[in-house]
């Protein structure tokens, strides 16, 4: 995979032409530098914009003389546009998200793209979610064509999630992304405070192991939230 400082570079080539890089060769350079930064901050993506924005339009405009005409490789003629500026901004941006670890900033992440709008680094979140990037990151070579959760190994299966609530009976835990809920700590007030759970994938990764099964389960257990001081603990499928 392109370097950033490569793929920024031919990001403005394509849109403003070689011989306005020419002549403004620390473009690229300030552009890749605010995209790192950006990475490694709590800037916004609306401040990143801007940012980007004003080093696009101060070089086209120094390199043009105020004209804001470029000329391409192709020989066509262009009139950089403010929309124009803002699509390129928004594609620069998208190479940020496209090399980003999606974990610790999706929730940031979204949150701005939710408010600004950025289509292109929308798009690279996608990818990486969809398509299964962040799974790809635990494995060497990235998951193969029809492969799924359990191939990650560690335990890991694919589930569905039951937890629900009424008003007539409360919350219900049964199923979670940790496991089977086996059983629920509740506070003196009957409030749920944490939860027991088994891994199954663990579980039966252990019993093909020729573990003992009771072994295995009591070995696949876990729990969550303030489990030691529960008042009370009850079985979520009787009680």
């Amino acid at each position: 995979m392109p370097g950033r400082l490569e793929q920024v570079e031919h990001t403005l080539h394509a849109a403003l032409g070689g011989a306005l890089l020419g002549a403004c060769p620390e473009l690229a350079y300030t552009v890749n530098e605010l995209l790192f930064r950006f990475m490694r901050t709590s800037d916004s993506l609306a401040l990143l914009w801007q940012k980007l924005d004003s080093a696009l339009f101060n070089s086209v405009y120094q390199a043009t003389g105020g004209k804001m005409r470029v000329t391409l490789d192709n020989g066509e003629k262009r009139l950089v546009t403010s929309d124009m500026l803002r699509d390129l901004s928004d594609r620069l941006l998208a190479l940020s998200y496209a090399r980003m670890d999606v974990s610790p900033t999706l929730t940031d992440a979204l949150f701005d793209l939710s408010r600004e709008g950025s289509f292109a680094a929308m798009r690279e979140l996608v990818l990486q979610i969809v398509y299964g990037r962040t799974q790809s990151a635990f494995s060497e070579d990235g998951l193969a064509v029809g492969a799924s959760l359990e191939d990650l190994g560690k335990g890991l299966r694919s589930q569905v999630g039951t937890m629900f609530a009424t008003k007539e009976k409360g919350p219900r835990y049964l199923e979670m992304a940790e496991g089977y809920c086996t059983r629920v700590a509740l506070n003196k007030d009957s409030e749920i405070i944490g939860y027991e759970f088994v891994n199954l994938g663990k579980m039966m990764e252990a019993v093909k192991k020729g573990v003992d099964a009771n072994e295995a389960l009591e070995s696949a257990k876990s729990h969550y939230g303030q489990w030691d001081s529960a008042a009370k603990y009850i079985d979520p499928r009787q009680e």
